[in-house]
């Protein structure tokens, strides 16, 4: 899944840190806690002149930072929080982050899904949903819970709905979920997203084929066209579903013409 960066900036490649391993990453955390103030290495630089050092660490070395960062997150600190939470983001690039992660999901990181601050709520929700090698189902079933809440822009229930259909394709109930949710939101990107992901995640359940058929007689003509390059890029046998569908709206005179296109290339692959 395309991940969406908490926190990071342009760094020149060759730029010198003073610092070159996981031990520097536990010295900003150790400073932090130390409630001395913001340290001399940003957030932004964190992430991007450290975090190779935490992806790549030995296991109960990352095991020792997350446990150190974990104090973050229980600080009072809005500073502290903030750096444990990069830390926690840093590791969902390890291949065995959902283990290392695991017990810190329900005590530690879901209380910042009803943090006020949309930036803080971002971060929690791409630590739940990006670990690997997959998602936590117990983080998958906590998200859900929040992708209703009134405090979500387009982006956050963008990123919560993307974090579910990647982790639950084949899952009935959480595609008519999502499903129901976009049908029912008023932002039509939102729902223009949805039907891409449904192609992109390879989403081939009754519920996303009736949804994608909807979707070539929307009355918003973006989402016509989004439902159809959907469409053109599910396996064969779901394409051969829609053939009927396609010709109907290729033959439309009063259809846009890059729905039309997009019908032609379906029909043509």
């Amino acid at each position: 899944m395309t991940r969406i960066v908490i926190a990071t900036s342009l760094v020149l490649l060759g730029a010198v840190s003073s610092f070159a391993d996981i031990a520097a990453v536990r010295s900003v955390v150790e400073y932090v806690l130390s409630a001395q103030g913001e340290p001399r290495v940003s957030k932004a630089d964190l992430v991007g002149l450290h975090g190779d050092d935490v992806k790549n660490a030995p296991q109960e070395e990352a095991r020792s930072l997350l446990a150190l960062a974990q104090r973050c997150l229980q600080s009072r600190s809005k500073t502290a929080q903030e750096y444990g939470l990069i830390v926690f983001y840093l590791a969902t690039f390890r291949t065995d982050s959902s283990e290392l992660i695991a017990p810190y999901v329900d005590s530690d990181i879901t209380p910042f899904l009803s943090d006020p601050d949309l930036a803080v709520k971002r971060n929690a929700i791409m630590i739940l949903g990006t670990t690997q090698p997959r998602p936590l189902p117990g983080a998958l079933d906590l998200l859900s819970t929040h992708l209703a809440d009134k405090n979500n822009t387009e982006l956050e229930a963008g990123m919560i709905i993307a974090t579910l259909i990647h982790g639950r394709p084949a899952d009935t109930k959480t595609v008519n979920e999502v499903l129901d949710f976009v049908s029912n939101h008023p932002e039509l990107k939102l729902r223009a997203s949805a039907i891409q992901l449904l192609a992109l995640n390879n989403v081939t359940v009754d519920e996303a084929v009736k949804y994608l058929r909807g979707g070539l007689v929307d009355q918003n003509s973006e989402v016509r066209r989004t439902s159809v390059e959907a469409i053109g890029h599910m396996p064969p046998e779901i394409r051969a579903k829609f053939k009927e569908d396609l010709l109907r709206l290729l033959a439309n005179p009063e259809e846009t013409q890059e729905a039309r296109a997009a019908a032609q290339r379906a029909l043509q692959q």
